[in-house]
């Protein structure tokens, strides 16, 4: 008679696979790196399993820290063997992009009283950057003089550069606009008197 041989089963899960790649604005599959942990093979029979990177959910760095694989058996004696699941989670990863970015800065400012948000624009190779890719830390940006923005790097941005990008503004004082003198009189032996009111705004 027949004796039916049940295939054996192969189990798999991502053991020190991982998938990369640096941010490039798309989807498109990252690059894989270590090894997965397969069990349930038969020392020197000739079958392996491999998974080839897929395309990303989200383009984003830090959008997706996983990613499913279909699974393939390969080699000689793969008839022997079947898969316990036909897919496996591996964990995956967008680095930020190295970049050395330009800082613009444009408009004229006046002395208001208050913190002075200048209008700026950070490039890199001719694209301008999202406001979610950089943090802008500004100084003396509120007394008339010259104030300091310095930009660099967001936690999580898709871009990332070494050292911080500076740059500065000026802010050009206004004109009082209410009286800037007063009279002073007095009489010998008197008391003088003076009247600040006149230097002070009405209301």
């Amino acid at each position: 008679g027949k004796v039916n041989v049940a295939k054996r089963t192969i189990t798999v899960s991502a053991g020190s696979y991982k998938v990369s790649k640096v941010y490039d604005k798309t989807l498109a599959a990252g690059t894989a790196s270590g090894s997965l942990a397969v069990s349930g093979i038969l020392q020197g029979d000739d079958v392996s399993v491999s998974a080839i990177p897929g395309a990303y959910a989200d383009p984003n760095v830090g959008g997706q820290a996983q990613m499913e694989l279909p699974l393939t058996l390969e080699g000689d004696t793969l008839g022997n063997y079947v898969l316990a699941d036909t897919r496996v989670a591996v964990p995956c990863e967008i680095t930020p992009k190295p970049i050395e970015p330009v800082l613009e800065i444009t408009g004229s400012y006046s002395y208001t009283g208050q913190a002075i948000i200048p209008a700026l624009t950070v490039t890199a190779d001719g694209e301008v950057l999202r406001a979610s890719d950089y943090e802008a830390i500004l100084s003396d940006n509120v007394n008339a003089g010259t104030a300091a923005v310095k930009v660099i790097p967001r936690n999580g941005g898709n871009y990332t550069w070494s050292s911080a990008v500076t740059g500065t503004f000026s802010i050009s004082k206004v004109d009082y606009p209410y009286a800037k003198t007063a009279e002073l009189s007095a009489r010998y032996g008197n008391e003088a008197v003076f009247d600040l009111a006149s230097l002070l705004p009405e209301g």
